[in-house]
């Protein structure tokens, strides 16, 4: 059983502090914590292998939650650094305001689901003085470990895991042991998502939002073999403790279209049913989808698993169907001369190894990769004003620009980021952006002062970067060409 705290709503602090006592206690600094495996009594080890299939279902779930999650909290953070300052208005406050919002954060997030208090177990990370000071694991860089290497995506396929490693000594068994390894699996899921919500719930704390959060669980049909699980768990932990296990698990349920995520109470106002898979209600696993395309959508492309990989299966191919998650390390090197399709699509470019995209270049990144996007340069203003999008025309040598871009996004060259000022200058005059806040822009995304590059030196253009320049300048044009929506500067 869970040791007993303050109550988190009449004694916040009391409450953490109980918290941080425990953590202290399981990642001890001076000893390597104890595996929470080693010395489990055999039947508790029998239990949790019988529970392979619930367990798989679980990780299923857990995984595309955490992946919305993640998505969603870099959309908005990426957006925060380049519009509003974040970064710095978070310095600025006090360490004793830093900690009440880093607090209330953590609150939220426990508040999130039945269950989701346990997980801050899995985290010796969050403790609130060290996630409000000034350090390599405060809020601010976590918030950055979880930034894309590349751009920011509409789906995230893998989690990003953040590596810790008093964590995964705590988690070691032997690799062989599958039924153990998913659990694990399940635990590392769970660490991350308390993470990335404690890091959401204090952003939204900081900017005055309170959100509404629930966390969902697939439902199941209990059946026979369900039955012979729950009581090997009633031998080994107890009826009463399985009982409370039952009871939060329940209350975590919500029926839910398990492609669209629609929930079956705003379903039922439009006079619409959720049906669940025939083949996997008998053996106890509900998928329900509230119509037919959905149906046929998950059985395609489900993630993490097509429905068509797992429909009516009671085990699972322990090596099948899992995407991989991202442990925050650096990707190998790519091709210096190999631009690939989605470079054309988006005329983004990879990274190399070792440049780090700023979150304001992230968010510059962001515009270009939208649907029908043409526009050369975007200049960023403050909200609520409108920023500005300009298209550089034939006469102000277009490719030429595109060439030198590209070489920034991709390496962060400095002299290709004092030559884009100067092509640039012009425009931001124009536009009243000014020369002074396009340096502030440049050195906020590319991390160069452009005062201090006096005599700007370009490489020697290759034949890709030729290629890549012409292609992406004639299908810019051609798009311009055929616009119809707000002006854009040229």
């Amino acid at each position: 059983m869970a040791p007993t705290r303050p109550n988190k709503e009449t004694d916040r602090e009391g409450w953490n502090k109980s918290w941080e006592q425990e953590l202290t206690r399981l990642f001890p600094v001076s000893r390597r914590p104890m595996s929470v495996y080693k010395g489990m009594p055999q039947k508790t080890l029998q239990f949790i292998r019988q529970s392979s299939t619930h367990l798989q279902d679980d990780f299923n779930s857990q995984m595309r939650e955490i992946c919305t999650l993640q998505r969603d909290l870099v959309k908005a953070v990426v957006s925060a650094f380049a519009h509003e300052g974040f970064e710095e208005k978070w310095r600025l406050l006090t360490q004793k305001r830093r900690e009440e919002l880093v607090l209330e954060g953590l609150y939220v997030t426990s508040c999130a689901g039945p269950d989701m208090e346990d997980r801050r177990r899995w985290c010796p990370e969050m403790i609130v003085k060290a996630l409000a000071g000034n350090n390599d694991k405060d809020f601010i860089q976590l918030l950055k470990l979880h930034l894309p290497k590349d751009q920011v995506k509409d789906d995230l396929t893998a989690p990003i895991l953040l590596p810790n490693d008093q964590f995964e000594k705590m988690m070691k068994i032997d690799p062989n042991d599958h039924g153990l390894r998913r659990l694990v699996d399940i635990h590392r899921l769970q660490r991350a998502y308390f993470i990335t919500m404690t890091l959401w719930s204090t952003f939204n704390a900081i900017i005055g939002v309170r959100e509404q959060v629930r966390t969902v669980k697939v439902s199941r049909r209990i059946t026979k073999e369900d039955k012979n699980v729950w009581r090997a768990a009633e031998q080994v932990l107890g009826k009463s403790e399985v009982k409370e296990i039952r009871r939060t698990q329940e209350k975590a349920e919500v029926t839910i279209c398990w492609n669209c995520k629609r929930d079956e109470e705003s379903l039922q106002k439009q006079g619409r049913v959720l049906k669940a898979c025939g083949k996997c209600k008998p053996i106890g696993r509900i998928i329900r989808y509230c119509s037919r395309d959905c149906q046929v959508a998950d059985w395609k492309h489900g993630f993490p698993v097509p429905h068509k990989n797992i429909c009516g299966k009671k085990g699972y191919d322990d090596d099948e169907g899992t995407p991989q998650p991202d442990q925050v390390t650096i990707p190998s090197s790519r091709g210096l001369t190999d631009a690939d399709d989605t470079e054309i699509d988006t005329g983004i470019p990879a990274p190399e190894p070792f440049f780090k995209r700023s979150p304001a270049l992230l968010h510059q990144i962001s515009f270009h990769t939208e649907p029908d996007s043409f526009v050369d340069y975007i200049f960023v203003r403050p909200y609520p004003q409108d920023d500005h999008g300009v298209s550089l025309g034939l006469e102000d040598d277009k490719m030429k620009f595109l060439i030198i871009r590209r070489k920034a996004m991709k390496t962060g060259d400095k002299a290709a980021v004092a030559t884009m000022y100067k092509m640039l200058l012009p425009y931001a005059e124009k536009l009243a952006f000014g020369g002074t806040k396009l340096k502030a822009q440049l050195k906020s995304e590319y991390g160069v002062d452009v005062n201090t590059v006096e005599h700007p030196e370009l490489s020697p253009v290759t034949e890709e970067e030729k290629r890549v320049g012409l292609t992406l300048m004639m299908k810019g044009l051609m798009m311009r060409d055929n616009y119809s929506g707000p002006k854009i500067h040229k």
